[in-house]
Parts: C-alpha cells; sequence; structure tokens
C-alpha cells in the first residue's frame, strides 16, 4: 500500500486514550468490486453508516479507491444511474481527495464534523487495480448511540480518484444505509445502487455507562419533586470530580448539576420550565447514557432545609447566625428558614441562576411555629441564594413555648417535613431609646434628668393606668442605667415602651449602660450616648391635623392651653371666655401674654442656677411651692415666630423632676398665625421647634 497524507481536524470532544473493545460499524471492504465511481464527475461521494444502542469513539475509516476509467457502455450508464458523462478528468498537479465526518440531515449528509484525511492522486494504484486507504482517527471521535454519520470524499484540482462499490449488501451495517451521488441519495439495495467499499471501525468506551437508582428531593429525601428544584441523583459512574462531571437530562431538557458529590451522588436542578407529570431522568458520562429513570413532577412540594451539621440549624436570625441552644430565639423576633419545592415566584425565577432581587412566590406560604400559625413577611427567592431555594421570613410568636418548637410550612394545601426551632425565654430586647417629648428616630445623645421612652419588646403583659414615680419596678419589671435601678412614670408592657427619667447624676458625655429586667432576664445593654442638654418640647397632637406640631404651652398660671381655636374644638375644650384659669381650654396669644413652655432635656439644674450647686436628686420631684427653685446652669434661647424672647425662668417645674419649663412674654412683632414657630435652642446648638398660635 501506497502512503497516504493525512490531515485531521476534530470538532467533537475527544475522549479518553483508554477504550474498550473494537468493534466494525460498517464494512463492505472485501466485497467483490462492481465499479467505481469518480469523485470529481459525480462527487462528492457518501456512504452512511449508523451507530448501534451505546456511544462509541470512531477510531478508523478504510476506503477502497483506483483510477476514474472512460466508460461509456450502456450497462455501465445503467448500472450507476444514466445521465452523467464518464469520461476521466485530466491529471492535475496537486489533486487528491478528501475523507471527512459529516452528520446526517433528513438522510442526507450534514454538517462536516471532521475532515479525517487526504489522498493525493500521486498514491493512487496503476491504472484498473483497486487500493485500500486507511485513515486512523487520531485521537477518536466520540460518536452518539443510535445516530446516523455519513463518511464524505470531496475532490480538489480534479482528482482522477474513483470510489469502488459493490451489489453486495451483506456486509455489517450496509443492508440499512444509503448511498450519495451524483447529488442524490440511494438505498443500498445492490445492482446499480449497491454500496460504497469503506470499513468503518470503532471503538467502546472503558468507562461503562452510569447507572441511576434514586431520584428524591435534597432537603427531605422524598420523591415529591417541583421545577426549579434541587434534587439528589444516586446511582454510579457520575465521574470523578466537578471538571469531570456526569450531565443529566429531565425529560428532554438538561438539568444542571449544582454539586458534584462524588461517583455515585449528584445536586441537579429540575429545569424552571419543566412541564409537571411523569418524565425521565438520564444520566450520561463520557458519552454513555444510564437507563432512563421515571419521575414525576408536581407543582408545590414545600420542604424545610435540614441543618447542614450536626451543630447546626434550620433557622437564621437576622445577622444570619444559625438559631441553636447557644443562640435561641426570642418570642417577637425575626428569624427565617431556608425551603424547597415553594413553586413559581414573581418575578418567575430562571434555571441556574441565583436571585438578583426578591421574587416573592405566587401562592400564599404558611408557618406553623408549635401549634401556632404564623403569616411570613416574605417567602421567595432572596438576592445572594442558593439556586433553587427559597427564604421564608417570619415572627416567632410573642407567646411561643419555650424550649424545642416543631416549625413546618404550608402551602396550596401541602405541608412540609418539620424541623426544630429552639425559642428562649422572652428575654426583654431594647430596640430604641429616644427624647420623651420628641421621639426623635436614631441613636441621638441624651441628657441627664431627661424623660426617655424606651421601646424594645418582652416588656412583660401588664401596663400601668397612671403615673408609678418614683417606683423602682412594676410587676417584676424594672430599668437599671449603669447596673442601679431608677425610677419608673409609666410601662406600657403589651405596646413595649417604657417612660423614664434619666439619673440627674450622669454626666455630660460619654454612655450609659440601660437594661430592662423581668422575671425571665436581663436585656442586653443599651449604651445610650450622652449630652449635656437634649432640648424636646412636648407636643400636643390635634386631631384636626395631624401633621401640627403644636407645642405644650400654657398661659401662665391657668390651665389654658396656647393653640389654634379649631384645634380646641376638636380636642372638645370649652371657650376660654366660659371657664375659669383653673378649668382647661384653647386659644391663641397674642404679643404681652405670659406663657409657660413645658419640655425636656435642659441639662443640669440646681438651687437658683448655681454653677456649683448640687442637682435635684435621682427620684426626688422639686417642690412644689417653689420653695427651692431648681433653675437650668445655661439659659435658652427662645425665638418666637422668628423674634427673640425675653426668659423670665428656666428650670425643672416644681412638682417634677424630667420635666422642664420655660417662662417668657410673647415678643411684639410677630406676625400671627395658628402655626407660628417657637423655638428653643441652648448654647451648645441642642434645638427643638414646635408651633404655636398667635393672633393680633
Amino acid at each position: 500500500m501506497k502512503s497516504c497524507f493525512l490531515s485531521v481536524v476534530l470538532l467533537f470532544v475527544t475522549l479518553s486514550s483508554s477504550f474498550g473493545q473494537s468493534i466494525i460499524l460498517f464494512d463492505e471492504l472485501n466485497a467483490a468490486n462492481a465499479g467505481s465511481d469518480s469523485v470529481t464527475m459525480v462527487g462528492p461521494l457518501g456512504e452512511s453508516f449508523s451507530t448501534g444502542a451505546s456511544a462509541v469513539s470512531l477510531t478508523d475509516v478504510m476506503v477502497k479507491l483506483n483510477i476514474a476509467q472512460n466508460d461509456t457502455t450502456t450497462e455501465a450508464l445503467i448500472n450507476r444511474r444514466a445521465g452523467f458523462p464518464r469520461l476521466r478528468p485530466a491529471a492535475s498537479s496537486g489533486a487528491a481527495v478528501t475523507i471527512a465526518l459529516y452528520s446526517n440531515n433528513v438522510l442526507r449528509p450534514g454538517t462536516l464534523l471532521a475532515q479525517l484525511g487526504t489522498v493525493p492522486d500521486s498514491s493512487l494504484p496503476a491504472s484498473g487495480a483497486y487500493q485500500n486507504f486507511d485513515i486512523p482517527v487520531n485521537p477518536p471521535i466520540s460518536l452518539t448511540a443510535n445516530t446516523r454519520y455519513w463518511i464524505l470524499i470531496t475532490s480538489s484540482n480534479n482528482s482522477v480518484a474513483a470510489w469502488a462499490w459493490t451489489t453486495d449488501v451483506s456486509g455489517i451495517g450496509s443492508a440499512n444505509e444509503y448511498t450519495f451521488f451524483n447529488s442524490g441519495v440511494f438505498p443500498n439495495v445492490g445492482v446499480s445502487d449497491g454500496p460504497y467499499q469503506l470499513r468503518v471501525t470503532a471503538a467502546t468506551p472503558a468507562t461503562p455507562a452510569p447507572t441511576v437508582t434514586n431520584v428524591f428531593d435534597q432537603a427531605a429525601a422524598t420523591t415529591n419533586l417541583t421545577p426549579g428544584m434541587p434534587v439528589q441523583v444516586v446511582g454510579t459512574g457520575f465521574g470523578n470530580s466537578t471538571a469531570d462531571s456526569a450531565t443529566v437530562m429531565i425529560g428532554t431538557e438538561a438539568a444542571p448539576v449544582l454539586t458534584f458529590i462524588n461517583s455515585t451522588n449528584l445536586i441537579v436542578q429540575v429545569p424552571v420550565d419543566a412541564p409537571l407529570g411523569a418524565t425521565t431522568l438520564t444520566v450520561t458520562y463520557k458519552g454513555q447514557a444510564s437507563t432512563a429513570f421515571n419521575i414525576k413532577l408536581v407543582a408545590l412540594a414545600p420542604e424545610i432545609e435540614p441543618p447542614q451539621s450536626q451543630t447546626g440549624s434550620s433557622f437564621y436570625d437576622t445577622s444570619n447566625n444559625p438559631i441553636t441552644a447557644a443562640n435561641p430565639a426570642v418570642p417577637g423576633s425575626q428569624v427565617y428558614l431556608l425551603a424547597i419545592g415553594l413553586g413559581t415566584t414573581n418575578p418567575a425565577q430562571a434555571t441556574n441562576t441565583v436571585a438578583t432581587a426578591q421574587a416573592a412566590t405566587t401562592q400564599q406560604v404558611q408557618v406553623m411555629v408549635g401549634g401556632k400559625m404564623v403569616q411570613p413577611s416574605y417567602a421567595g427567592l432572596f438576592v445572594g441564594g442558593t439556586t433553587g431555594f427559597y427564604q421564608v421570613v417570619f415572627t416567632v410568636p410573642v407567646d411561643a413555648a419555650m424550649g424545642n418548637q416543631p416549625v413546618t410550612i404550608s402551602e396550596g394545601g401541602s405541608t412540609s417535613n418539620s424541623q426544630t426551632l429552639v425559642v428562649a425565654p422572652p428575654v426583654p430586647i431594647i430596640n430604641a431609646i429616644v427624647n420623651g417629648a420628641t421621639f426623635q428616630a436614631g441613636n441621638n445623645p441624651q441628657a441627664a434628668n431627661s424623660f426617655v421612652s424606651i421601646f424594645g419588646r418582652n416588656f412583660g403583659s401588664a401596663n400601668t393606668t397612671s403615673n408609678i414615680f418614683p417606683a423602682m419596678s412594676f410587676q417584676g419589671l424594672s430599668v437599671l442605667v449603669n447596673g442601679t435601678a431608677i425610677p419608673l412614670y409609666i410601662v406600657a408592657g403589651t405596646g413595649g415602651q417604657i417612660n423614664v427619667v434619666l439619673p440627674s447624676e450622669l454626666g455630660t458625655s460619654g454612655t450609659a449602660a440601660v437594661e430592662v429586667m423581668t422575671s425571665e432576664g436581663a436585656s442586653v445593654p443599651f449604651q445610650l450616648p450622652l449630652t449635656a442638654d437634649s432640648v424636646g418640647i412636648f407636643r400636643i397632637a390635634d386631631p384636626s391635623d395631624p401633621k401640627r406640631m403644636n407645642g405644650a404651652v400654657l398661659f401662665t398660671n391657668t390651665a389654658w392651653k396656647v393653640m389654634p381655636l379649631s384645634m380646641a374644638t376638636a380636642l372638645g375644650f370649652p371657650s376660654c371666655a366660659s371657664v375659669t384659669t383653673a378649668s382647661v381650654c384653647g386659644k391663641p396669644a397674642k404679643a404681652g401674654d405670659q406663657i409657660e413652655i413645658y419640655l425636656t432635656g435642659l441639662g443640669k439644674a440646681t438651687p437658683n442656677g448655681d454653677p456649683n450647686g448640687n442637682v435635684l436628686p435621682t427620684g426626688s420631684l422639686a417642690p412644689t411651692d417653689g420653695s427651692v427653685l431648681y433653675k437650668t446652669v445655661e439659659t435658652p434661647v427662645v425665638k418666637v415666630g422668628g423674634v427673640p424672647a425675653v426668659v423670665s425662668f428656666s428650670g425643672i417645674a416644681p412638682g417634677n423632676a424630667g420635666q422642664y419649663q420655660i417662662n417668657i412674654q410673647v415678643p411684639s412683632g410677630v406676625q400671627p398665625g395658628d402655626d407660628v414657630t417657637l423655638q428653643i435652642t441652648m448654647p451648645d446648638g441642642s434645638t427643638d421647634t414646635v408651633t404655636i398660635a398667635i393672633t393680633s
């Protein structure tokens, strides 16, 4: 055999160099020659071959060629489809034929898959002789099971090569294949349409086909599977690593491998758009496919993710810390769990992607904690979450029983597996401490002897009916500042609010540690920043105008409130013209009127304002009769409608502790109106503004 020149270009993924048994897919090489067809005159020429039930690798192709002959006999024309010339082309320098592998396209050669080699005219045998030309395929080319392929020979530079054919169709594989020449496709039936003389050799992979023995949901190991759900596939032959893993098909769609556990376990995601009902799952590795495994997809199959370790949890707090015995959930606190199988979302999720925005479930999800039903604040995909996982956020019932509580979720009539939530005793939690007059949000510094409101939860179920100052406790509840209990004013346990006056002995900088203590324990200390003064003017709400910030201001030595007449009417007050000064009413003030402003946070106050004097002791009230006046050491600046007013008194209101009083005369030149600004500013800049009504 003369040498031939090979040029191989691979478009398929090559397999490992390790192969199993060598097999013949097509062989008519040793059959009797019936003639040959010129590649140039009637080409390209092609012969199809098919693979069997298993994937194989193409390893060798051998074709029988000779030199095209001039042949114009009637028999030759009949034998190989009359209608084309049978004159051999003239020899040409550099002429050759190329042998290539093509896909199948409706029983015709389809797309070029790989060029296997070339045979130059200079290698052809002498005139009239036939010769086998062997073309090894290295590296081998992976061929899919149960698939038709084509070997195609094409001419360049008017090659004189001709491909031998035979009328014998008894060779391996040829009876079910087709011949392509003169732009036509003809079945291999012998006589004029016999196959080309070709041998196609392949090898079975050394790797056995994978097997699938079980498929179940990744959380609770049930066979209730939904589109989008991460599922675990169990079997054999799934590969060796994440980079060398089997692929998975569910129905006709690829199911992405989310986690390669080992050669016998994969976590894959069911395609989001997979149709409901019975379908199959198939695993393929190195061209070898498993037997189809029957599964069924349903719309909803809620399941809670189990703990990832013995010390882990299925539940997390808002800081993403696992809820465990060492970090139990507190009644009234917000926690979340991870779940699968919650169905469609809005917007819809996409297969093998992580959500970039929240996408709530389209069906309502409910949570059962112990025997208590809870409506979650959110259920759906979440930013940064794991593919196919949902987040369910809910609040632990305030009356949840302590200890290990079973939790399930339900959706569309289906209930999940049960996981254990560790619930702690309802220890108090402080969320915020704000000025008792302004209720301004944020962690703002407060001054000693100021009214403050403590907001939080687990403050008990009892409420005071009035001011209980100077009681240090109420129904087992107390407030500690730097470890010492302080007097209470109002406790609204069910509302999560406690009103107190900060100790007057606190400093003017740094922080104070504030705790709420009940029979269940003490809250985590709240670090409250301190300042010299924190002005807050008390407000009176206007039922007719919720936006109005009317200050708590009285006409001096009366119970008459300074406010618009419309507000007084909305509050049901009588006309001031019809009552005594000891009765409550409301009306606007005018220039020259003496008024009293009630507020908190004016800082250090001592007898007659002596900078070196002693402050009012914590738990004490300033004398009601005014025998000792606790005046502020610093004098505030007061403006009414932007006009400065003369301050005649600034100090603790007689008979009070944290409530201060400023006396002024309404200055002349103030523009009248129902919402005239009243601003109070301390020398260090602490300030607050409300409105009052001024008439002409």
